[in-house]
């Protein structure tokens, strides 16, 4: 029996064919924005920032897939949270924040 387990990683090219996706769904949106994909243990892995994409939005999507991964949870279910608590229901604000950035956090199990 060994000390030591193995462990599947996400490679680069993966990483890259991930964020092209996203990506792609960012166009067919007519959206604009960060993507940061990050591995199990909190790295960056792979960011691309789409062309007229606001400065801010690069730390917002590092920060996003920090705190997904943190949290184990996207963190969409934050944004649903404060909107329920807040009594809003104003598409165009939600629609806002979906528009800022994505972040992916990516793990894989065996």
């Amino acid at each position: 029996m060994g000390l030591l387990s193995t462990k599947k990683s996400l490679t680069l090219a993966a990483a890259k064919e991930i964020g092209a996706a996203a990506e792609a769904e960012a166009r067919k949106n007519n959206f604009t924005n960060c993507v940061a994909i990050f591995d199990d243990g909190g790295n960056l892995l792979y960011l691309v920032t789409m062309d007229g994409t606001q400065t801010g939005s690069i730390d917002v999507a590092q920060q996003k897939g920090l705190a997904a991964l943190r949290f184990k949870r996207s963190t969409k279910l934050f944004q649903e949270m404060v909107t329920l608590f807040s009594g809003s229901n104003d598409s165009t604000r939600n629609s806002a924040y979906r528009s800022v950035s994505v972040s992916l956090v990516c793990t894989t199990y065996m």
